[in-house]
């Protein structure tokens, strides 16, 4: 989990909501929805709203490499020049070779 000593800022497009609490969701485990819910409501973690303005930028990435709608939106939310790193679950997002990618699983 991020923290304000750490130094860690997390940004991310509101979508990362719905994305997260699917599977605990599907799973009907309530006691796995809580701390997903508390760590996307910390002072560190920047949920932006998906605006008309991104939609185009998605879609971009989307056609280029045949990605994943929700996985193109984030990607273009990265915004490459000051980004440290995108932390995904997706490998195929390594085929983006100018995206600074850390997988979630290389965190541990």
């Amino acid at each position: 989990m991020a923290t304000q000593n750490q130094g860690v800022t997390v940004i991310s497009r509101e979508l990362v909501i719905l994305e997260t609490l699917v599977k605990p969701r599907r799973d009907e485990n309530r006691v796995k929805v809580k701390p997903f819910r508390e760590f996307l409501n910390t002072p560190e973690v920047w949920l932006i709203p998906t605006t008309r303005e991104s939609w185009e930028p998605a879609a971009y990435w989307r056609a280029k490499y045949a990605l994943h709608t929700p996985d193109a939106i984030h990607v273009a939310t990265a915004g490459f020049p000051s980004l440290a790193w995108l932390v995904t679950n997706e490998v195929a997002l390594k085929k983006i070779k100018a995206l600074p990618l850390l997988l979630r699983e290389e965190l541990r």
